[in-house]
């Protein structure tokens, strides 16, 4: 007879594989924790001239193998403003993730297109992101900057990069809002104190 402490070579073998995916998970866990820790203390960070149009380009060049692959349009303009006063890696990290949206939740019979904008408003600045993705339905739209909230299972993802950009911009003084319905794309707004 068995007792609670032995198990079959089976059960083993299954409890060891949950244990594994555990620690996979709880280590996943404390290196996001850890992300989002940094960028809530990263606001000593030096502030410089970030001019987007260079920024676009940076990120278009590190990420050239899957823009070239899925057939992706990326268009800016700039005439709104040409630059900003910012800790420049977080606008990197907040346009990278934007961009990857675009990139990642693309309708699959629609080659992925994304316009980049700039606008001055009533002393502000607003960037615009519009995509032509799969858009997202109002449930979702309301959870969707919250930590691990994905509302698309079909892509891989851990549900982190909304929640980081938000912080990042609320860290940068300004704030995000997305207008989204399905099968129409998405358009997330930043706007910011203008510098």
């Amino acid at each position: 007879m068995l007792s609670t402490f032995d198990f079959s070579v089976t059960e083993t073998k299954d409890v060891l594989n949950a244990l594994g995916t555990s620690i996979t998970m709880l280590d996943q866990i404390t290196i996001d924790l850890n992300n989002i820790l940094r960028v809530h203390s990263g606001m000593h960070k030096r502030t410089e001239p970030v001019v987007f149009q260079s920024l676009v380009d940076d990120i278009r060049q590190s990420l050239s193998a899957l823009i070239t692959k899925e057939h992706v349009t990326i268009t800016t303009s700039f005439s709104g403003a040409e630059k900003t006063f910012t800790i420049k890696s977080y606008l990197h990290n907040i346009f990278y993730n934007l961009i990857m949206n675009g990139i990642k939740y693309r309708r699959p019979e629609v080659d992925p297109f994304i316009s980049i904008s700039t606008v001055e408003k009533d002393g502000k600045l607003e960037i615009l992101f519009k995509d032509n993705g799969k858009g997202m339905d109002e449930e979702s739209l309301k959870n969707l900057f919250g930590l691990y909230r994905r509302f698309d299972t079909s892509v891989e993802g851990k549900g982190t990069g909304l929640f980081l950009v938000k912080m990042q911009v609320e860290n940068l003084g300004g704030k995000i809002s997305v207008q989204s319905s399905v099968g129409a794309g998405t358009i997330f707004t930043l706007e910011f104190p203008n510098q």
